[in-house]
C-alpha cells in the first residue's frame, strides 16, 4: 500500500494542519505500529527502530515483529542494527 501520492498528501496535510515548521522529514508506510496489549503505540520503540538504536525494554510490546519493518524503512535502512 506504499504510495508516494499518499505520503506526499500525508506531508502537505501536516503543514496545513500543524504549520511548516512540524513538516516531517519523511513519511514511512508500515504494515502495523508497535503497541502495548492495551494498545497504546509505543513512540519510544518506533524512535529508536527507526534510528536503528536498542529500543529497550519490549516486554509490554503486543506484536514485536513490527518493528523489524520500521527498521528496514528508516534511514539506515536494512543495515540497522537487530538491538
Amino acid at each position: 500500500m506504499d504510495d508516494p501520492d499518499l505520503r506526499a498528501a500525508i506531508s502537505r496535510r501536516v503543514v496545513e494542519d500543524l504549520g511548516k515548521t512540524l513538516k516531517p522529514e519523511a513519511v514511512a508506510v508500515v504494515p502495523a505500529l508497535p503497541k502495548t496489549r492495551s494498545g497504546k503505540i509505543m513512540r519510544r520503540v518506533v524512535r529508536a527502530a527507526w534510528l536503528g538504536l536498542d529500543p529497550g525494554d519490549l516486554s509490554a510490546l503486543d506484536d514485536p515483529t513490527t518493528i523489524e519493518a520500521i527498521r528496514r524503512a528508516g534511514p539506515n535502512g536494512a543495515t540497522a542494527g537487530s538491538g
